[in-house]
């Protein structure tokens, strides 16, 4: 196997927590959309070509899935991934991640929550807790060689994908 790039993303701006809405039904605003094609115009002009996208299926993480696919004018495949929902240990996202690796293309953006993916950054970089934050919109790209593991390349929050 060789250097794999896996890109994650935190979702979108969504609608406020709210006792009227089940979490799992939460959708994005309008800022949480023109974030999410902020984000893919970024990823086109940047030249960055995942071949797939894996995605909660809460509605905001397909919602910014989408938009960033299609506003990164990506051909690739939108997939929903239960170990990427909400609520799913930071530990199961981090064994389902190593386990998916020899079966993922040479790019993958994976889209999720807080705090999981803060939780499965700091285990891919060998850290027990968070060490950081991941902000909505925030994009960043992780390199995976098998022989080292993974390492952080960058970290961009979306309000600075001009």
């Amino acid at each position: 196997m060789s250097v794999q790039t896996i890109y994650l993303l935190r979702h979108t701006k969504a609608e406020e927590r709210s006792v009227m809405r089940a979490d799992v039904d939460r959708c994005l605003v309008e800022k949480g959309r023109q974030q999410a094609l902020r984000v893919g115009a970024f990823i086109r002009r940047q030249q960055l070509e995942p071949q797939l996208v894996l995605t909660s299926p809460y509605p905001r993480a397909l919602q910014t899935a989408m938009l960033v696919a299609a506003s990164a004018d990506l051909s690739c495949d939108v997939a929903e991934v239960l170990w990427l929902a909400h609520g799913t240990a930071g530990q199961t996202q981090y064994q389902q991640l190593l386990q998916a690796l020899p079966d993922l293309p040479a790019q993958t953006l994976l889209v999720g929550h807080e705090p999981e993916l803060s939780a499965l950054l700091s285990l891919c970089l060998g850290q027990s807790a968070s060490a950081i934050q991941i902000k909505k919109g925030t994009l960043l790209c992780l390199q995976y060689v098998p022989a080292t593991g993974f390492r952080l390349d960058w970290l961009l929050p979306c309000h600075l994908l001009r």
